[in-house]
């Protein structure tokens, strides 16, 4: 199954977000199972256990298995869209890197939650969000109070986080590790604060995909993401793949989303489905939730 994993972090290119489990039919060992949790309010309404209407089914003819120096399948080898959204995503997450700010951030949204799940032989599900809880004046500079909430396999972890107009985190009081200022509280104040800024500056990574010629858009819908209205477009690979170092690939989707106040266009949902030995392995990630800052 590490394999199987090797290869979905590889062709799941709009990981940065996180989103909603789907619902899977699971095949293993002959017997069929159904893992379920609610659907992503991003989800596009095509089915999730199929190839999309329009689009090949995956062939059964391997190609010979290439490996990067690491060792891992490499994609970008196999399939020229592949290797530019891949290429596209990287470049897009170094632009977006320093261009993306914690004010940025809470200056758009004052809540954003994400969600991720993972389905095959042990389903995984993980949840992240945020809430601006105050901006207090700190001499003449507004601070964000934030408070921070993950969720996975049951556990649950809070904090709140007082961040500077620059970003730096000044305190951070958690749950489980107690109180912390300085380097301590900058290191997890950013650990805190990492997945919602990569959520932001996926909007270079998100006009690659509307431009690029080697996928198809399979509908366009507006959604509520909490008590946000987004349009969201999706799309798939324009042609399939044949089965890859022993894994085929049934599924790739990306979903662009559009918030119209703020003008921001980013990758909000991300769904791969891949099938190795009989058991198929899907990992769904997006924004379940957004509310936009006030005037």
């Amino acid at each position: 199954m590490s394999r199987v994993l090797a290869l979905v972090a590889i062709i799941l290119v709009g990981a940065a977000a996180a989103g909603g489990l789907t619902v899977l039919s699971l095949s293993t060992g002959g017997s069929t199972s159904t893992s379920s949790t609610s659907l992503a309010v991003s989800a596009p309404a095509v089915s999730t256990t199929s190839s999309p209407a329009g689009l090949a089914s995956s062939s059964t003819t391997s190609t010979p298995c290439l490996l990067n120096s690491s060792g891992v399948p490499d994609l970008s080898q196999l399939n020229s869209t592949l290797g530019a959204m891949v290429g596209n995503l990287t470049s897009a997450m170094n632009e977006g890197a320093g261009n993306v700010t914690v004010a940025d951030l809470f200056g758009n949204f004052t809540q954003m939650t994400l969600t991720s799940g993972v389905s095959g032989t042990a389903g995984v599900t993980t949840s992240s969000s945020y809430q601006v809880a105050a901006r207090p004046m700190v001499g003449s500079l507004e601070y964000y109070e934030v408070d921070f909430n993950a969720t996975a396999a049951g556990f649950n972890e809070s904090s709140v986080v007082m961040f500077a107009p620059n970003g730096t985190a000044t305190s951070v009081t958690s749950e489980f590790l107690g109180n912390y200022t300085g380097a301590p509280a900058q290191a997890m104040g950013e650990a805190d604060v990492s997945s919602f800024l990569i959520q932001l500056h996926s909007s270079a990574y998100a006009k690659s995909i509307e431009s690029d010629s080697g996928l198809a858009v399979l509908n366009s819908t507006t959604v509520s993401l909490g008590p946000t209205q987004v349009k969201m477009t999706y799309y798939d690979l324009k042609t399939a793949l044949p089965a890859y170092c022993g894994v085929t690939l049934n599924q790739l989707v990306e979903g662009v989303g559009t918030v119209a106040k703020t003008g921001l266009t980013m990758v909000m949902y991300s769904e791969t489905q891949v099938t190795e030995q009989g058991t198929e392995v899907g990992i769904t990630t997006g924004v379940e939730s957004l509310t936009l800052a006030g005037p």
